[in-house]
């Protein structure tokens, strides 16, 4: 354990801190960089705590959203099953299109493959195959030997 770092994740502010620091400033007794010094926190956090308040009306932290929002909810899932249902054989650029005309949003492939993974629904990889160069021109019944 003597080479092992231990990191801590990074958690929220404790709401009591939040509300000592914004009463703080509201007493108008330190300016905001002292304010700041005074309870060990950012400038930046003291400004957003501010920010935070005013727009949400309370001091407690928002949840942490692990990622990006989908773009697939159960709202657009119903339609993206039911373009593949009208093109079963469509490629995925063909259905990033339908997506995008009947929602006027623009979809990448990979979040179109996403969303259709979520339906567990297949799609077709490609419009054609190449010929296959190496098929066999002689029934297996024949003997190549003479």
């Amino acid at each position: 354990m003597s080479n092992q770092i231990l990191i801590d994740m990074a958690r929220s502010y404790s709401t009591d801190l939040r509300e000592r620091v914004l009463n703080a400033c509201q007493q108008g007794k330190l300016t905001k960089p002292e304010i700041a010094t005074q309870f060990q926190v950012a400038l930046s956090t003291l400004y957003n705590w501010i920010t935070h308040q005013r727009t949400h009306g309370t001091l407690t932290p928002q949840p942490y959203r692990h990622g990006p929002k989908p773009e697939f909810t159960e709202q657009t899932l119903p339609l993206l099953a039911e373009l593949h249902q009208k093109r079963p054989d469509a490629t995925l650029a063909e259905l990033v299109a339908d997506y995008q005309q009947h929602t006027g949003k623009k979809v990448s492939q990979a979040t179109l493959w996403h969303g259709l993974n979520r339906l567990k629904l297949t799609r077709k990889k490609r419009r054609s195959g190449p010929v296959n160069k190496t098929a066999q021109t002689s029934s297996p019944d024949e003997s190549s030997t003479e």
